[in-house]
This record gives structure tokens, C-alpha cells and sequence, in this order.
């Protein structure tokens, strides 16, 4: 018998309490389980949150300048080198005040605050 976590029992709603923007995901990848473009500028309802709680859904976080985020995606072959990342890990207001996202669509300019 396998025994539910307790914690992933209330992630999506763990995760919006802690501010950030989140939306199901499907198991097993990276395709949004439902439209998720409306949580870039407001939060799932409670109700909504809890069933994605007790759902197989993973969770998606919405990530960029509508949701003041961002992204590094260290693992991939054009990440930056580790020292650079390491860097900013110390002193992370070292990482540079504008930086450019770069999406295959797009390219986003970001500004830290």
C-alpha cells in the first residue's frame, strides 16, 4: 500500500500561499493541464487550488515579468558557466540590474528590482 505525502497533498496551495503563480501541469512533462494564461495576473480561487491538490497534476509556475520572476534553466548546453551562477549564489545582487530572457519566440527584457 502506498501511502500519501502529506506535503504534496497541499502543494498548489503551499505554493500560492508563498506567492508564487502556479497552474497544473501534466504528469510525466511540461504541457499545461489547463489554460494558464489568466494566473499571470490573478491567483487560482482556494477552491480551484485545493483541486488541483488532489489531483495528479504536477505543479507549473508562471515565471517572467508578470510574475516578477525569473527563470534559469542551468542544466541546459547554452547555460552560463557555474562560476558565473555560483557568483551570483553568494551575492545575489551581483546578478546584472537588466537582463535579457531568451524564449524561442521572443526575447523579453527583464529589470530587477
Amino acid at each position: 500500500m502506498i501511502h500519501p505525502n502529506p506535503a504534496a497533498q497541499s502543494r498548489f496551495t503551499t505554493a500560492a500561499a508563498q506567492g508564487l503563480r502556479v497552474f497544473p501541469v501534466l504528469a510525466h512533462g511540461k504541457k499545461p493541464g489547463v489554460t494558464w494564461t489568466p494566473y499571470r495576473e490573478s491567483a487560482p480561487e482556494a477552491a480551484l487550488l485545493a483541486s488541483w491538490d488532489a489531483s495528479n497534476f504536477n505543479v507549473g509556475v508562471i515565471t517572467g515579468a508578470s510574475a516578477d520572476l525569473l527563470e534559469i534553466d542551468a542544466d541546459s548546453r547554452r547555460s552560463q558557466s557555474s562560476a558565473r551562477w555560483s557568483r551570483c549564489e553568494m551575492d545575489p545582487m551581483s546578478f546584472p540590474r537588466s537582463t535579457t530572457l531568451a524564449s524561442r519566440s521572443r526575447k523579453t527584457p527583464l529589470t530587477r528590482r
